[in-house]
């Protein structure tokens, strides 16, 4: 099941970023779960991944972070999450969706490739 999490539910979704990244990715996305648009989780009994929008314009969206608990990855819970905010920005008339996606993330990029994104450069 996936939900949208309110701003004060947010703090849930914590533990999916606490064992998803770290660093300075960890940072971010903590300060990036309590200041974007709209946060959605996919729930089996527990929260095991989220996604993270923005509404870039009128036409454009962004896909900040997805991220899925280790032990929930490879069964498709991505996949759900993607397709489903894919969804939600075309039935808000969103033309094009962008993601930032590192170049050794090979799963992210696998994903989103097969979603139909293209790589693009920052000078693009």
């Amino acid at each position: 099941m996936i939900l949208e999490l309110k701003a004060e539910e947010r703090v849930k979704a914590l533990p999916v970023l606490e064992e998803s990244f770290s660093g300075m990715y960890l940072w971010h996305s903590k300060k990036t779960l309590f200041g974007c648009e709209r946060v959605f989780a996919l729930f089996e009994n527990t929260i095991v991944g989220v996604i993270m929008l923005k509404r870039l314009s009128k036409r454009a969206g962004y896909v900040y972070y997805i991220a899925t608990r280790p032990a929930f990855r490879r069964k498709g819970y991505a996949s759900k999450l993607l397709e489903h905010s894919l969804q939600l920005f075309k039935d808000e008339g969103v033309e094009e969706v962008y993601a930032s996606v590192r170049e050794d993330n090979k799963p992210s990029l696998t994903l989103f490739e097969s979603f139909g994104f293209k790589e693009i450069g920052f000078a693009d």
